[in-house]
C-alpha cells in the first residue's frame, strides 16, 4: 500500500525531502551531480520561499539535477492547506489489490479464482473507473435552448475562453486563454507554457491561470468557459471524480473569485472553443515560452471569424417551431 502513497504538498513542513514520496512520478529526488546535499535532513518547506510562497529556484538548482527540478516545479503549492498523504491511483495498484483479494479468499474461504478470472476482474474494474472519470452526470442533451456556436457574454461582462494542450508529463503543456466582449471584440490573449501531470491537471491549471489573469487585470464581471466538462462540473457542483491535484487547484479558484462581482463557469464543446484550443497548442509547441497578445495573433484569425459569422440553432418545442436560424449581427 505504501508504494502507491504520495504526499500532497501544502506547507511542506511534514515531508522529508529525501525519504518521503512527494514527486509526481513517485520517484525520489536526485542530488545535483549525485553530490551530498546541504539540505540532507530538512523538510520540503526548506525549498519554498517564505516571501512568495513559491518554489525557491536558487535552492532547487543548487541541490537537484534538472529532472528533479522540473518535477518539483510541476507541483503547484496551494494558497492554503497542509501536507496530506494521498493514494496515487494506478492500474498496477488495482491489479495488486485483486491479487491480494484472491489470495485472501483462498486463505480464509478456500475459494480461489483462477489467474484469468482475477485478471478479468481487475481489467473490468479499471474500465469502470475510467468510465466514471470521463463521464458527466449532466451530459444528457436537452431539447431546449441548445446553443450551437460560440455565444457572446452580456454587455456587462467579459468572457474568457480557456483550453489546455497536453501530451505527456515529460514535456511542456500549453494553456490558451482568450478574452472577448459582447461584441465579439478581441481584448487580449494569453499563451502559457508549463508542466502538468495529466490532461485533467492541465485543464485545472488552465482555469486557475484564467482566474488569476482576470484578477490581475482587475476584471470584476467575468465568464470562464472551457470544454473540460468534468472540471466545469466540479467547480460548479462538486460532482464527478477528479484527481486530487485538480481538486486543490479548483479550491484555489474558488478562493480567488470571492473578490469578483459576478462569475460564471460554463461548459462548451470543443468545436466552439477553437481559438483557445489553438492558443493552447501554440503555447505547448512554442520555443520561446509564454506570451501575452494585445492584438489577435494571425494563427487564430480564421477561428475568430468563424465565431463572428457563426449560426445559432435554437431548438424549441415542436409545438412552437422546429428550428430557428439566425446569423450574428456584425454589431454584437
Amino acid at each position: 500500500m505504501e508504494k502507491y502513497c504520495i504526499w500532497e504538498v501544502g506547507k511542506g513542513n511534514q515531508i522529508e525531502i529525501w525519504n518521503d514520496t512527494w514527486l509526481p512520478d513517485l520517484t525520489k529526488p536526485v542530488a545535483l551531480n549525485n553530490q551530498v546535499s546541504t539540505i540532507t535532513h530538512q523538510k520540503v518547506e526548506a525549498l519554498i520561499s517564505p516571501a512568495t510562497g513559491n518554489w525557491n529556484q536558487s535552492v532547487l538548482n543548487a541541490n537537484f539535477d534538472q529532472h528533479t527540478v522540473d518535477s518539483i516545479n510541476s507541483i503547484r503549492i496551494p494558497l492554503n492547506g497542509s501536507d496530506q498523504i494521498k493514494w496515487s491511483l494506478s492500474k498496477e495498484a488495482t491489479i495488486s489489490w485483486f491479487v491480494w483479494k484472491s489470495r485472501c479468499s483462498e486463505m480464509f474461504q478456500g475459494d480461489c479464482s483462477t489467474p484469468l478470472q482475477t485478471a478479468q476482474e481487475a481489467i473490468l474494474m479499471i474500465q469502470n473507473q475510467n468510465r466514471v472519470l470521463t463521464s458527466s452526470p449532466n451530459s444528457t442533451l436537452t431539447n431546449t435552448n441548445r446553443i450551437t456556436c460560440w455565444r457572446p457574454p452580456s454587455s456587462q461582462a467579459l468572457k474568457l475562453n480557456i483550453d489546455a494542450s497536453f501530451l505527456s508529463s515529460t514535456v511542456f503543456a500549453g494553456i490558451g486563454i482568450l478574452i472577448r466582449d459582447n461584441a465579439d471584440s478581441f481584448k487580449a490573449a494569453n499563451c502559457i507554457q508549463l508542466r502538468a501531470s495529466s490532461s485533467k491537471h492541465a485543464e485545472g491549471l488552465a482555469l486557475l491561470a484564467a482566474v488569476e489573469w482576470a484578477r490581475d487585470l482587475n476584471l470584476t464581471r467575468v465568464i470562464f468557459e472551457s470544454d473540460a466538462q468534468s472540471v466545469i462540473n466540479y467547480i460548479n457542483h462538486e460532482t464527478g471524480i477528479l484527481d486530487w491535484r485538480c481538486k486543490i487547484i479548483l479550491k484555489d479558484c474558488k478562493t480567488i473569485i470571492l473578490s469578483f462581482e459576478f462569475v460564471e463557469f460554463t461548459y462548451t464543446i470543443r468545436e466552439f472553443n477553437r481559438p483557445a484550443d489553438t492558443l493552447a497548442k501554440a503555447a505547448r509547441l512554442s520555443t520561446t515560452g509564454s506570451a501575452v497578445f494585445e492584438v489577435p495573433p494571425s494563427f487564430i484569425f480564421d477561428h475568430l471569424s468563424n465565431d463572428v459569422n457563426g449560426i445559432i440553432n435554437i431548438i424549441v418545442p415542436l409545438s412552437d417551431i422546429d428550428v430557428t436560424n439566425s446569423t450574428f449581427p456584425s454589431n454584437l
